[in-house]
């Protein structure tokens, strides 16, 4: 790592830290996201401005992932990302990593179900050239015979690795019986895995061609930035991108639980379970009443199932319950570890609890810590530039409109315990919670 790299890096932590302290140091009205829209393609992006950082981050996202990659073509959003991260045709791969190093750039892809994400962090003074080279990876991708068989082979060395591990073979037991075969969320990591081989180089080039568009996309910005700036940097970036994204369509689907426990026999010292009822997708209006009751469930050391399952029981260490809300799909999900003697003791609780929530809520109490503790945690979401523009793209990829955040508190402090209690009744099925226990 050169001298000038390595200084960079320095800055950004320190800046970090300024950026982090001012944030906690200010009122929730500083938190002001603007809206821009460029000049020439009419790109939107959210941005927040901090004069205090040198950083800029830019975080954007393609619709479309996994569920849009085709039959025996399961692996290829994970191919191309990974190719992606080799660099451009522009220049030979030791120049390419040469420059982001020289111009302390990060530069990454990733895919997931439904996105496909990208994110730059430069240094404000690097932009000229940051904007150079990520528009030369995203329209003249190494897309090369050598760089793809290493792709493959790192992939497929990388589940190698976690094969035998209980999540990876949770997955493979839990998402064809929840989603079917037929639908792209019924697909294992090892489907995907085992599809690399034959996907074709001119696959990988009509893929990216099909979902980085312009007329697909959802950015956000963060960092020393005016409005004006930012409209002008997602011009010179975006604006390259065909307009118009071509995606298969992907059907709407409600997971199949059907209230019993699935065991996987497994040696180890542990017994690990994972469990799933249907839920609510994206956009849904009482997507956060359901976070909410999901945190008083299971999360943190105030919830619970924490306090039933590791003080009183001592069952485990930790327990986690969560919303997972999806464009297609959605569902309450959570999991945990528990000694093998336990595992009966900790599923009957779990249901119980279901089922207490169900039919009688939550106290005021409860919700009132719950309500607190999301308020409380909104500087932690921009304690970096990087951090910022990550949780401004997720709030638009979730449906909230530019002024969430001005109206979060009041939003979160308007949900009364009436408002939760009917969500808990309507949405809570107990009967329907479905357990995955892989152990002894």
């Amino acid at each position: 790592m050169n001298k000038w790299h390595t200084k960079k890096r320095f800055l950004i932590g320190v800046t970090t830290g300024l950026f982090f302290a001012s944030l906690h140091d200010s009122s929730q009205a500083t938190f002001k996201v603007e809206e821009t829209i460029s000049p020439q393609s009419g790109l939107k992006a959210w941005c927040f401005q901090d004069p205090s950082t040198p950083i800029v981050s830019v975080h954007f996202a393609f619709r479309g992932g996994t569920y849009t990659a085709p039959p025996q073509k399961e692996g290829i959003v994970q191919l191309m990302s990974s190719m992606l991260d080799k660099g451009t045709t522009s220049w030979d791969e030791s120049t390419y990593l040469d420059m982001l190093d020289t111009h302390g750039m990060h530069l990454e892809f990733h895919g997931q179900h439904e996105w496909i994400y990208g994110s730059l962090t430069t240094p404000k003074e690097e932009l000229p050239h940051a904007r150079k080279i990520i528009k030369a990876v995203m329209t003249k991708p190494r897309f090369k015979k050598r760089e793809r068989e290493e792709s493959v082979q790192e992939i497929t060395d990388a589940f190698n690795a976690v094969e035998t591990l209980p999540d990876t073979i949770l997955d493979e037991v839990s998402a064809p019986l929840l989603y079917g075969g037929d639908h792209p969320a019924g697909r294992t990591k090892r489907t995907r895995v085992a599809s690399l081989e034959n996907i074709l180089l001119k696959d990988l080039s009509q893929f990216l061609k099909d979902h980085f568009a312009q007329d697909n996309l959802s950015i956000a910005v963060a960092g020393n930035l005016t409005p004006t700036e930012v409209a002008d940097l997602i011009d010179d970036i975006f604006g390259v991108l065909p307009f118009k994204s071509r995606l298969a369509p992907v059907a709407d689907i409600t997971p199949y639980c059907d209230g019993l426990v699935h065991h996987v026999p497994y040696e180890q010292d542990q017994t690990s379970i994972v469990f799933y009822q249907p839920g609510l997708k994206r956009g849904d209006p009482d997507v956060l009443k359901a976070s909410l009751l999901m945190d008083i469930m299971g999360s943190g050391d105030l919830s619970r199932l924490f306090r039933l399952l590791r003080e009183e029981q001592a069952c485990t260490y930790n327990v986690t319950c969560s919303v997972k809300s999806g464009l297609h799909e959605g569902s309450l999900c959570g999991g945990l570890a528990t000694s093998p003697d336990k595992t009966v003791m900790v599923i009957e609780t779990i249901r119980q609890q279901w089922r207490h929530m169900q039919e009688n809520g939550v106290t005021e109490e409860e919700l009132q810590q719950a309500t607190k503790n999301v308020i409380e945690n909104l500087p932690f979401y921009f304690s970096t530039s990087d951090a910022t523009a990550n949780y401004l793209l997720d709030l638009q990829l979730s449906g909230h409109p530019r002024d969430y955040l001005r109206r979060r508190t009041d939003i979160i402090k308007s949900i009364t315990l009436d408002d939760i209690n009917q969500v808990a009744k309507r949405l809570l099925t107990p009967d329907s919670l479905t357990f995955f226990v892989i152990g002894k």
